[in-house]
């Protein structure tokens, strides 16, 4: 056969359609016997690495899955080489021959024991420098303060390196801690959010919020990583690799809503990231944070009222006067001296995300009203010394003309009654576990607190203005005002022009906020709050029947927005509504405690869920749907906190897990490091070493050589016992105390 022809047979060969198939007695599994096949996905994996997943490489198309079309020897060959996989082989090596590992004896024990608690002591040491998101440089300093305070430290593995991989090691231990909640949850939902940290990167990042059996509703950041396009497309592949990094690769099976902030990128109606997920999953719910929608329609009110933009204004200007001006914050500091008054630096408005913001910079304005009154008539004076800037000077006339005005006055204290309220309600909608009846309850009570407001005396603030304005017309605060006009006729005006901002304000919020009471999923669920049935009559059956009929057609509605998951749960809607009508008895006699304790009584006490099986799938997806996505804000602002500009270098690995384990990480008075030591002397490339210092020339250790000497040369089975000299390799695996967990290697020190 001549070479032309062993070219056209191998294109031949090449082009020819062939279906591949998993032969699970094929003579090659011999050479690579860690391959495994998953039917259901038709993906090639390796057992081993799933196996002992805190050692492998999370991101191996291995660990992943793999396609069985286009598999190739050169891939399985790279696997296998891995040092990863490797190392991960070499974990379920000493786990199937650990019956050849005998006990320890007890001087040998003790030994290993004060080594143990040299390096829980280090451990600590390293979570307190994560948790309270210090740099790893701060390490070897705290290291030196607790030997000299007495505590016991190892000899080595004192750098920042060190503490790196030993908060590398505690992360796992708590993640893990994580993935099995998730794992054991039936549905959880997503919240994300994207920004952009001090190295001008974009990062989305990643809460889940599930339902904990021992707890309750939980709610957990998970992960943070880089974004390479600010697509839909891109953040859903970002989304991917977070879960896929963590170890959760069927999170799209489990997940059941989905939450974030109002862009365009998220809630697109056809190319967002919810619309591309809700192709996928149709049961998935879109929820627009709550906080956020709160603070849209403050500012669409703000946008739309000339006396409240003229307020907006003035805060801004009042930040800005003492912005860059040492010398202006000096002398206002210095005037509340003079005027016993405690006086506190205008805070800015611009890029303040939530009402407590607004809310703070008009109580500090009220608060020291005659203070800065006093200065602004003082830089505005022709016998001033010295004169400020022109720009300081006419930001300080119109401030000073507005402040004085008598109905800008009462429209001031005003509105710091009604961003009260409003700062009391953007807080309970920024809360973790915040359900959809506890966020229409709480608005509703504000808009009835707003609308109380409306009348004169109401109020703390107002009420205050009032008492002095009768005590001494036409001065408050001992400053006169200008434009005094107490007439019924301005009375009746001001009400009016109350109510008007109050209705104005009330309809933008319920514009931005009917959807959960209306019109939505989420306004289904009201069929299973008590409060919203008709009363019910005993001896009247016409109001039997109308109690039984109420709430009827929202269960139908729910059950097939959640056909998928009713098929899968094996629920018919005909058993829905049987058990609706018994749990409207169960109900009754808890009409007063809300929704929350009643449905986490059902869902997670076995009795009541065996009773009600279709009504507790529907209460848990009640109680993790992501009504507030305010955790992502703090998870950035925890970000921006680690990774600052003296930071910006970390990578994304390392920023997840400081990250985590700040937000999610228990107090370091109750954290325990055994774990995670356990979890470190197990794992790497090389025996540790914690009693070698390279820096000394001669290491101090207790003689056991008498003791040894005692100690009887064979084990209860008469096998000698194997004590490691000096010459034998060190690469044989040995166990800390009380731990099944090998200290087979070393990774990184």
């Amino acid at each position: 056969m001549t070479e032309k022809d062993r070219e056209e047979r191998r294109k031949l060969y090449e082009e020819e359609k062939r279906e591949r198939v998993f032969d699970p007695e094929g003579t090659w599994l011999l050479r690579w016997p860690w391959v495994a096949f998953d039917e259901e996905k038709s993906l090639v994996y390796c057992k081993v690495c799933r196996e002992y997943k805190d050692a492998a490489d999370r991101s191996s198309s291995f660990f992943i899955g793999k396609e069985l079309e286009g598999l190739r020897t050169n891939a399985l060959i790279s696997h296998d080489e891995s040092t990863k996989h490797k190392l991960c082989m070499k974990k379920q090596s000493f786990k199937e021959n650990t019956s050849a590992i005998k006990p320890i004896k007890q001087v040998l024990q003790q030994m290993e024991m004060q080594l143990e608690h040299c390096m829980v002591n280090a451990f600590h040491v390293a979570y307190y420098i994560a948790k309270n998101e210090k740099p790893y440089t701060d390490f070897p300093d705290l290291i030196a303060l607790n030997v000299r305070t007495g505590s016991k430290m190892p000899l080595w593995y004192k750098s920042d390196i060190a503490c790196n991989r030993f908060i590398y090691d505690i992360y796992h231990e708590q993640i893990d801690k994580l993935i099995t909640k998730l794992s054991e949850a039936r549905f959880f939902s997503v919240m994300i959010d994207d920004s952009t940290d001090s190295a001008n990167i974009e990062n989305e990042l990643v809460y889940v919020r599930y339902l904990d059996m021992g707890t309750g509703v939980v709610t957990s950041f998970i992960g943070i990583e880089d974004t390479k396009h600010a697509t839909a497309e891109g953040i859903l592949e970002t989304v991917d690799a977070i879960f896929t990094r963590v170890g959760v690769l069927d999170w799209r099976n489990k997940v059941v809503a989905l939450g974030t902030d109002g862009a365009a990128v998220n809630l697109g109606s056809k190319e967002g990231v919810a619309a591309k997920l809700c192709r996928d999953i149709s049961h998935l719910v879109t929820v627009h944070c709550i906080a956020h929608r709160l603070e849209l329609g403050i500012l669409n009110a703000i946008q739309q009222h000339p006396r409240l933009t003229q307020l907006n204004d003035a805060l801004v200007h009042l930040y800005e006067q003492y912005k860059q001006s040492p010398k202006a914050l000096r002398e206002l500091k210095m005037l509340g001296e003079v005027l016993e008054e405690k006086v506190l630096k205008p805070t800015n408005l611009s890029g303040a995300r939530w009402l407590p913001f607004h809310y703070r910079a008009l109580l500090i304005a009220c608060q020291s009203y005659r203070v800065f009154v006093a200065h602004f008539e003082e830089i505005i004076s022709p016998d001033r010394p010295r004169k400020s800037s022109p720009t300081q000077i006419g930001r300080a006339k119109n401030l000073l003309k507005f402040m004085k005005d008598f109905e800008c006055l009462l429209f001031i204290f005003f509105m710091c009654d009604i961003l009260h309220c409003l700062s009391q309600l953007s807080l309970t909608f920024q809360t973790d576990d915040l359900t959809v009846g506890e966020a229409l309850e709480k608005y509703e009570e504000t808009g009835l607190q707003i609308t109380d407001l409306v009348g004169d005396g109401t109020g703390i603030w107002q009420s205050k203005v009032m008492a002095a304005l009768i005590t001494t017309p036409g001065i408050y605060d001992g400053v006169e005002l200008n434009n005094v006009n107490a007439t019924p006729s301005a009375t009746e005006t001001r009400m009016r022009v109350k109510e008007y901002n109050c209705s104005s304000i009330l309809r933008h919020l319920d514009d931005r906020l009917k959807d959960l009471s209306q019109d939505s999923i989420l306004a289904q669920f009201k069929a299973l709050d008590s409060s919203t049935w008709p009363n019910l009559d005993h001896h009247d059956f016409s109001s039997k029947k109308s109690f039984i009929e109420s709430g009827k057609q929202n269960v139908i509605t729910l059950h097939k927005d959640y056909i998928s998951i009713f098929r899968w749960t094996n629920v018919s809607v005909e058993s829905l509504l049987s058990e609706f009508v018994g749990y409207k008895t169960y109900a009754l006699s808890r009409k007063k405690i809300g929704l929350r304790t009643p449905f986490s009584d059902i869902v997670r006490t076995p009795n009541t869920k065996s009773k009600f099986p279709g009504l507790a799938t529907l209460m848990e997806l009640y109680l993790i749907m992501p009504i507030s996505t305010a955790c992502c804000e703090r998870g950035f602002s925890c970000m921006k906190r680690i990774k600052n500009d003296w930071r910006a270098s970390l990578k994304t690995p390392s920023l997840t897990q400081l990250m985590y384990l700040s937000l999610e990480g228990p107090h370091p008075d109750v954290f325990d490091a055994r774990a995670a030591v356990h979890r470190w002397w197990g794992s790497g490339l090389r025996k540790r070493r914690p009693r070698f210092n390279p820096n000394q020339q001669e290491v101090v250790v207790e003689d056991l050589t008498a003791e040894l000497h005692e100690i009887e040369g064979s084990d209860e089975t008469g096998v000698p016992l194997a004590i490691p000299s000096d010459n034998q390799d060190n690469s044989k695996c040995n166990t800390l105390p009380n731990s099944d967990t090998p200290c087979c290697s070393n990774s990184l020190e």
